[in-house]
């Protein structure tokens, strides 16, 4: 009946693609963008198309992303400023912060939307305009302070849908003030703060986003030495990227890992000494009772240990307790290694 390109079913098709995306369903979102077909309309292709280079951005497919991403749509009143995202989201990840900034602040000075969505569209133009000034060591670059003037008078004088700004504009608000707290190199204790509450603005929101205030969050504790907090943010956005095949993402996040087992004490991080007793021991395939034997306690206590390591690391069985001890450093060497060791 041609419904699929009347313009509620035009707007259904780019929101199922853009909630798949959103929801961390990046091969469910590439298989809806690619289903479109040429026979869409220009609007609909335009959109699809912007949220597919995103998610090709984010799993390191770089080529891919920029074919995707026709250079007409950057110059489309509706599209172009999602356009201009998903092409700094390339510039960035293939490291050329600089320019990745200058096309978010080139799109947010040509912005002039205060009513929904493009209201939302410029808070998060913003954000990520500082977080590319902030990469590229531009810290004390007189843009840093007038993109952040921006974006505060858009949430001022802008015009949700609700009236109020909602869960994602406040995430993106919090996402702001933390990059800002970084590229001005404030204390790491400050950037903490700022970047908790970034955390919890994406959470239960946009998986990506929220891997990646995570991995800002683990890199401010481990400065701050909040080495448990820093472990566990960092092992969550570890999941997350490697669930989401985001490439990038999974590689700064390793080098943050090996540089945190570098500066790692004994017996620190969110296990007591004792409980990395007894991890070592779960690596190398120990029952409880066989750890209490080990380690001379009950056979009762080393099931306590084994249940506060459980809760600690939000871990629900002993191969993912190891599995997250290994990733995060707490652990040294593989279950063969340790069995290698104590036979």
């Amino acid at each position: 009946m041609g419904l699929t390109w009347a313009p509620y079913g035009m707007q259904l098709l780019s929101l199922q693609v853009t909630a798949s995306a959103a929801g961390g369903e990046f091969d469910r979102a590439l298989r809806q963008a690619r289903a479109v077909g040429p026979q869409a309309p220009p609007q609909v292709a335009t959109a699809v198309g912007v949220v597919a280079a995103r998610v090709l951005a984010a799993r390191g497919a770089f080529e891919e992303a920029l074919a995707a991403l026709d250079p007409a749509w950057l110059d489309d009143p509706d599209e172009g400023l999602s356009a201009a995202l998903a092409r700094a989201e390339v510039l960035r990840w293939r490291g050329e912060p600089a320019a990745a900034a200058e096309v978010l602040v080139a799109a947010l000075s040509s912005f002039r939307g205060v009513e929904h969505p493009s209201h939302l569209l410029g808070l998060r133009l913003g954000a990520l305009a500082v977080a590319a000034l902030a990469d590229a060591g531009r810290g004390d670059d007189p843009l840093v302070e007038r993109v952040r003037a921006r974006v505060l008078d858009l949430v001022a004088v802008g015009q949700p849908r609700a009236g109020v700004l909602g869960p994602e504009g406040r995430a993106w608000v919090a996402v702001l003030h933390a990059e800002v707290a970084r590229a001005r190199g404030v204390p790491a204790p400050e950037q903490v703060t700022a970047w908790r509450a970034a955390v919890e603005g994406f959470t239960g929101g946009d998986v990506l986003e929220l891997a990646r205030c995570r991995w800002r969050l683990a890199e401010a504790c481990a400065a701050a030495g909040l080495r448990e907090e820093g472990l566990l943010a960092l092992d969550e956005a570890r999941r997350a990227a490697s669930r989401l095949r985001a490439v990038p993402l999974s590689a700064v996040l390793e080098d943050l890992a090996r540089r945190v087992r570098a500066s790692a004490s004994p017996g620190r991080g969110p296990l007591t000494a004792r409980e990395l007793q007894v991890l070592d021991l779960l690596a190398a395939g120990r029952t409880n009772r066989q750890v209490g034997e080990q380690l001379f306690m009950a056979e009762k206590t080393a099931s306590v240990h084994v249940s506060r390591i459980f809760a600690k690391l939000g871990a629900s069985s002993r191969a993912e307790a190891v599995s997250i001890g290994l990733r995060s450093g707490l652990l040294h060497s593989s279950p063969t290694d340790q069995d290698r060791q104590d036979t």
